[in-house]
């Protein structure tokens, strides 16, 4: 940095300027998954069970994510009733929603098209993110919600390998369940599935 600002070359020290912002919000990303990955929280001995609105949350985080600098990409969200309201800890939903959400767009290319179905099915809130993304290997599909594991072909993108494993954990928490199907160069979909009243 300082020979870029000695030579008053703006561009090059801005460029390494930002790359090392990205390191330091990489690294603090990862502390803060392990921090959160070991922490008593993930069960549901301390869940915050109060009323909210699953269309409220997840525009919100799809929201906050287009705000973002660099985070374009197109997003369809789907749903017949509004508000759709449940009993659950919704910091909890926050962070899965916020991971489900986040690997859509990181692993389908240049411009992102995210589909989202919200929807009740009986006494159950389904939510499906779905991208036309790079999906994910035969090598990879019984192992994604390993901590820290990362698939064979994501090389190249950033990650901790902890986010499936810690939303997994999550839901669970809270008796509901994550699924998924995925097809190599096709894309994914991860679909949660709570309860309406979380007892």
């Amino acid at each position: 940095l300082d020979k870029y600002f000695e030579k008053n070359e703006k561009v090059k020290f801005d460029d390494s300027l930002s790359k090392i912002n990205q390191s330091v919000v990489s690294m603090t990303e990862l502390l803060e998954e392990v921090i959160r990955f070991g922490h008593s929280d993930i069960d549901e001995r301390d869940n915050e069970i109060a009323e909210m609105d699953m269309i409220h949350q997840v525009n919100t985080v799809v929201t906050n994510f287009k705000n973002q600098e660099k985070q374009r990409f197109n997003t369809v969200i789907d749903y017949s009733e509004s508000p759709l309201l449940l009993c659950t800890d919704a910091r909890k939903v926050r962070l899965i929603l916020n991971n489900l959400i986040k690997n859509a767009i990181q692993y389908s290319g240049d411009e992102p098209r995210i589909t989202i179905v919200i929807e009740r099915v009986n006494h159950h809130v389904r939510v499906t993110v779905m991208d036309k993304g790079i999906g994910i290997t035969d090598n990879d599909i019984d192992k994604i919600f390993e901590p820290f594991y990362r698939g064979e072909n994501t090389i190249g993108n950033s990650g901790t390998g902890l986010g499936l494993a810690i939303s997994k954990r999550y839901a669970e928490s809270l008796d509901g369940q994550i699924t998924y199907d995925s097809q190599i160069g096709k894309g994914s979909n991860f679909t949660l599935i709570l309860p309406i009243n979380k007892l």
